[in-house]
């Protein structure tokens, strides 16, 4: 069944459907939830689909609770050179440094070190008293030297200034005693922690003298302070180690991205969501083998209508045969598929590869695009959306609005290469504009322009020099120019845009994967371009879906009654924010089939109240009705 076509058929059996005014919006979200593929004996069984919302993703994240099992170079000590263990993740909270930190062992030891330093210190025990009681259980440590070589110095020093030369004790009275000045320097401490103090440098060097008593300047980083600071560092290199991780990084992009999609959901506007736990590899198993077949065995639900497939794809023939088969999976159910474009898909290791100008055609006509090519030319690629150019979920950890409790950590990445830091990828950005265009027509197509239906606003901003010396904020990958979207899109990529120190992106050219074939006639090739572009297939999708429902609702009467209510079905199909569609936009005839006489032919024109690319986009079908 094709909406392209007129071999739409359904059948007596497809009746007995309750009558609905309107016609549930249900997406689905294909992405490695579970950090895992299926066994390869096939022991595993199929994942089924879970519905997520707002009041309950954290309840679905917990139930499926995802494992990775890491092996990381070892930052924490010791003579192996690299570190293996299994992390458990039950909510968005366990992705933090701080539940990272707690569920391995060497960093929960060196979190439980830091916490004894720090409770000694607040008691008012000495750099050096900390050393004494502690050298017997440091020296054990790998860390153990440092941290002692960092405590011992500032011992001595404080011990000096404290017993003002003759080994008196200061007076706990006294304005400036050594308690007081020791809270100044637990309180610098923390600001220095927890980013509050734009001076802590200055505040903690001017406090250090002051504790010494005018015996020297001290050399940053003694004492306390420098313990703490010696233990942070280490922590902090073993936790990029495992953040930066490519298996963790996908599981936080995955879950990360369904947040922010789930956060843009208006789920009152008859919008339903659902994820599918599903690796790369298990793609077409999982989509063909099992999606499918509970599409067509349960009538009953609402169909579904657009599938978001949260992987990314090369242009290898390996990928290029996964996206294909896609594509029949996609026509087949009547549902646009969106997928990620990696990078190497247009031939460069990175997006910052491009440049900020230049034409890309001559990269985007090498041979090796071929395979590609011959899958755009097919009909099933009008149902494929391929999207481009990431957005940033969030900001390093250790920032303002990025906190880390209990230990200073500032996540080190390279802001701008746009290395190792948390992307999201375009089809959670596309996604969020489909539902956002549900809820406020009715209808899922209203996804571009800069500045209204295809813009999205209040995304972490990050650093990014299109050229040598010249640093701008941006939202993405990369800062496309209008000629490299315009190049992606007559390649058949859709590409997220963005404007130089604002916190928004947005979708301008919204190609399918299928090239669209030009005629003698203009109005043939305009035709074909229409059909080309996720708009329309967003469209015709929901048109196709809805008449398969409409069409076993109103079979089983004489030929005018079944006319009226088919048509006053798709009127009501038909509204949007502005009102009822006019009577105009829907004919319909319903005569007796001389080929089947248990059937009706139902001869369909739709021409809705809105356009798409300025034309408006006419559908003419014929398709069987149950009498």
């Amino acid at each position: 069944m094709s909406i392209q076509s007129t071999k739409i058929g359904f059948g007596a059996g497809s009746g007995g459907l309750t009558p609905q005014s309107v016609l549930p919006y249900r997406l689905l979200v294909v992405a490695d939830f579970l950090s895992k593929r299926r066994a390869l004996d096939g022991s595993d069984p199929l994942p089924n689909p879970r519905r997520v919302d707002k009041d309950n993703l954290n309840a679905v994240f917990a139930e499926l609770a995802p494992t990775v099992a890491l092996e990381v170079p070892n930052h924490l000590g010791g003579p192996a050179p690299t570190i293996e263990h299994e992390f458990t993740f039950r909510s968005f909270d366990d992705l933090r440094p701080e539940a990272l930190a707690a569920a391995h062992p060497g960093c929960a030891a060196l979190l439980a070190l830091r916490r004894q330093i720090d409770e000694l210190a607040r008691q008012g025990q000495s750099a050096g008293q900390i050393a004494a009681r502690l050298e017997g259980e440091l020296r054990g440590r790998p860390y153990g030297p440092e941290v002692l070589a960092a405590l011992e110095p500032g011992a001595q020093g404080a011990s000096a200034g404290a017993a003002g030369g003759d080994g008196s004790q200061p007076d706990p009275s006294a304005g400036n005693g050594g308690a007081s000045l020791l809270d100044d320097l637990l309180e610098e401490t923390e600001k220095n922690q927890s980013g509050k103090s734009a001076t802590s440098g200055a505040s903690m060097g001017s406090v250090l003298d002051s504790l010494v008593g005018g015996a020297g300047k001290k050399k940053p980083g003694s004492g306390v302070a420098a313990a703490l600071d010696a233990l942070d560092q280490r922590l902090g290199r073993q936790l990029d180690a495992i953040l930066h991780d490519r298996r963790i990084a996908e599981l936080e992009e995955a879950w990360r991205g369904l947040r922010f999609l789930v956060s843009r959901t208006d789920f009152r506007r008859d919008i339903q969501l659902e994820i599918l736990p599903c690796a790369k590899d298990d793609l077409r198993a999982v989509l063909v083998q099992h999606v499918m077949e509970d599409e067509y065995n349960m009538p009953g639900d609402p169909p579904l209508a657009c599938i978001i497939v949260n992987h990314a794809f090369d242009r290898t023939a390996r990928d290029t045969n996964a996206l294909q088969e896609l594509t029949q999976v996609a026509e087949r159910l009547q549902a646009p598929l969106l997928a990620e474009a990696a990078p190497q898909f247009i031939g460069v290791d990175s997006l910052n590869d491009l440049g900020a100008g230049g034409s890309l055609h001559d990269l985007l006509s090498h041979p090796e695009f071929a395979k590609w090519l011959g899958l755009r030319n097919t009909d099933p690629s009008r149902w494929l959306a391929i999207c481009m150019n990431r957005f940033l979920l969030r900001r390093p950890w250790g920032e303002e609005e990025t906190r880390v409790k209990g230990f200073n950590y500032r996540e080190q990445t390279n802001e701008a290469k746009g290395e190792d830091l948390c992307w999201g990828n375009a089809v959670w950005a596309v996604a969020s504009r489909i539902t956002d265009s549900f809820a406020r027509e009715g209808w899922p197509q209203f996804i571009s322009g800069a500045r209204a239906e295809g813009l999205l606003e209040d995304l972490p901003l990050r650093k990014w020099e299109p050229k040598p010396g010249r640093g701008v904020q941006i939202t993405l990958e990369t800062g496309l120019s209008e000629m490299h979207a315009q190049d992606l899109a007559t390649a058949g990529i859709l590409s997220l845009q963005c404007a130089a120190n604002k916190d928004a992106a947005y979708i301008t050219y919204v190609p399918t994967a299928h090239l669209a074939k030009r005629y003698p006639d203009l109005g043939q090739t305009q035709d074909a371009a229409l059909k080309a572009i996720l708009p329309y297939q967003l469209y015709a999708g929901r048109v196709a879906l809805a008449l398969m429902r409409f069409l076993g609702e109103v079979g089983g009467g004489d030929p005018d009654s079944a006319q009226q209510a088919l048509k006053q079905r798709l009127l009501d199909l038909l509204s949007t924010s502005k009102g009822a569609a006019p009577d105009h936009c829907v004919n319909v005839a319903v005569a007796d089939n001389p080929d089947d006489p248990m059937r009706y032919l139902a001869t369909i024109e739709i021409r809705p109240p809105f356009k798409l690319l300025n034309m408006t986009p006419r559908l003419e079908l014929t398709v069987p009705l149950a009498k």
